[in-house]
């Protein structure tokens, strides 16, 4: 890389000249007001022009990362100089790559060398799927859903472990078994309405399997609609701010904004008019003879079974906050 002197103009790439050769890029160090720990983050210019950004990392834990595909952005790992570069292939564009640039170097700030280059890849998988074509806002019932989990997440995995862990142990956004998975103790977290409806919306016949060496537990959060003057009320964009306050490391940042984005979440979208009220939470444990349908019980030939259970029938089964914190650690 053949780098400049530092500018300051809003699109960097403006005053960079294009690389004079076609595997390099001419590059100016980002400046103190947006990098303000110094680290090795360019602006750059490719040799046909295309704007890039270019990161130094560390390789101490190199491990392969999925590198998330874009229409207008193409990204390189490479790993023989510790450098990933994001370029633009559409100049026209030049205001939403600025956008996408600063927030991966702001993401970055405070990071050891080795975990910048995971803590990037995160950013641009959080991008990548907020860009995706199909997105929607969450509905009401995503809302709750959500909520319920973060509740979880903040009241008692991080209670037990640090939050790097925690976060770890959330599993449903990356597709796993169970909501939250700790060795062999597992939760699932549901929402419902108000105590007049005890029941809970069960979404397969595997989701309450488990075998005789697991514990499984039922979370279940009250939520109810709110009016907007109710001082209670809250919305699920005043938790995620509530939550990601706390977080201290900014690779734990990435993370947490990485599985909201799994789950469908963006700072961007607006839920300012979907209030809620927490009412009741209730801990069941999942043993002996817990009404459920399980794989093993559903009839050959039947699957993709959805049903309820009524809570009201299960009280031989709750639990109290000591016995479910004690399991998962």
């Amino acid at each position: 890389m053949t780098t400049m002197r530092t500018t300051s103009t809003q699109f960097p790439w403006l005053e960079i000249e294009n690389s004079s050769a076609s595997s390099d890029f001419n590059v100016r160090l980002v400046g103190e007001a947006d990098n303000p720990s110094g680290r090795r983050i360019f602006w750059g210019k490719s040799y046909e022009g295309h704007p890039a950004l270019l990161i130094e990392y560390g390789t101490e834990h190199w491990e392969p990362i999925a590198i998330p595909l874009f229409e207008h952005l193409v990204v390189y790992d490479y790993k023989h100089t510790s450098t990933l570069a994001i370029i633009l292939r559409s100049n026209s564009m030049e205001d939403f790559f600025y956008r996408v640039a600063l927030d991966i170097v702001h993401s970055i700030q405070g990071l050891s060398k080795d975990a910048i280059r995971a803590a990037a890849i995160l950013r641009l998988q959080r991008w990548s799927a907020f860009l995706k074509p199909t997105r929607a806002r969450l509905s009401r019932e995503e809302q709750k859903g959500l909520i319920a989990e973060l509740m979880f997440l903040q009241r008692f995995a991080f209670e037990v472990y640090s939050q790097g862990e925690a976060l770890a142990h959330w599993a449903g956004p990356d597709a796993g078994r169970r909501d939250f998975e700790f060795g062999q103790t597992f939760v699932e977290v549901k929402s419902k309405r108000d105590s007049a409806n005890p029941a809970i919306l069960i979404s397969s016949e595997m989701q309450l399997n488990k075998n005789e060496s697991e514990r499984l537990f039922l979370y279940v959060v009250e939520l109810s609609e709110s009016m907007e003057d109710n001082p209670k009320a809250f919305t699920v964009s005043d938790l995620v701010r509530e939550i990601k306050v706390c977080l201290v490391s900014p690779f734990d940042i990435a993370m947490f904004e990485k599985k909201l984005a799994n789950v469908g979440y963006f700072d961007e979208d607006d839920y300012s008019a979907d209030r809620w009220t927490e009412g009741e939470t209730s801990i069941f444990e999942v043993r002996g003879e817990f009404p459920r349908i399980t794989s093993e019980n559903c009839p050959a030939g039947i699957m993709k079974v959805k049903y309820q259970i009524d809570l009201s029938c299960c009280q031989d089964y709750l639990a109290n906050e000591d016995s479910l914190l004690g399991a998962m650690g």
